[in-house]
């Protein structure tokens, strides 16, 4: 039987222990997937020191905000089983939500629009007498949502849980990437990583959402494909109907 995505080269560039469900998805659909880490996920400068700290003051907080399933990850691997539920947790998306609540932790917000901005969007107002929000993220997330809500009222404690980094890129991963339909972006970093360290003749794009697609085109690219929602899920059924329209 004929798959959607049958005769497709296509490009996964997330990080090695991301990148299998991505993966999965588009071989099950067909798809001939190329695996190229092109960032790699590593422990914070401090190794951790500020989140253990922060897991000690855990009552100085009205909330909890996760980003990102690697926060999950991070903050689950220092909170004690019993504080994981100990604030509500506002997520970006279901993934997040899903890996949170397998964990353990007390999601109480999931926005529609899974973006930083969508969270900004359905958080409540703080308190009268003011509010705090813990927010461990990568070192080098992007400020849109701790500026509005520290705008809206609130204080956020920002806790470094990891770092990417760009990763090593061998010869034979270069050569592999060279004859491909569609190259899949699920960040800047990993498109960043991916033009200075592979090759800036990309080729077709495919893009998980607005602010990997701003990054792509801000560097002169074109994106053939986003998703809508801005999610693994929806960048697959994205790619599905750009093979079966676009191509």
């Amino acid at each position: 039987m004929n798959q959607p995505l049958d005769g497709l080269r296509i490009v996964v560039t997330r990080a090695a222990e991301q990148a299998d469900v991505l993966v999965a998805a588009l071989a099950d659909r067909g798809a001939d997937v190329v695996v190229v880490p092109t960032i790699a996920i590593v422990d914070p400068a401090d190794a951790g020191a500020a989140l253990r700290v922060a897991a000690r003051h855990l009552d100085d907080y009205d909330w909890l905000l996760l980003t990102s399933t690697n926060s999950v990850e991070r903050v689950a691997a220092v909170f004690e089983p019993g504080q994981r539920a100990a604030l509500p947790l506002a997520v970006v998306g279901t993934r997040t939500a899903a890996a949170a609540t397998a964990a353990g932790f007390r999601v109480e917000l999931v926005p529609d629009q899974y973006s930083g901005e969508g969270v900004l969007g359905a958080m409540p107002a703080p308190p009268a007498s003011g509010g705090a929000i813990l927010f461990p993220r990568a070192s080098l997330g992007r400020d849109v949502l701790p500026d509005g809500l520290r705008a809206a009222g609130w204080r956020v404690d920002i806790i470094e849980t990891y770092r990417t980094i760009a990763a090593e890129i061998t010869d034979d991963q270069r050569a592999a990437v060279a004859d491909t339909d569609l190259v899949t972006f699920t960040s800047p970093s990993t498109f960043t990583a991916y033009i200075e360290n592979m090759t800036p003749d990309v080729g077709a794009i495919a893009s998980i959402g607005p602010v990997t697609t701003a990054a792509i085109r801000a560097a002169g690219h074109e994106v053939a494909v986003e998703a809508s929602p801005h999610t693994i899920d929806g960048l697959v059924e994205a790619i599905v109907t750009w093979a079966e329209v676009d191509r």
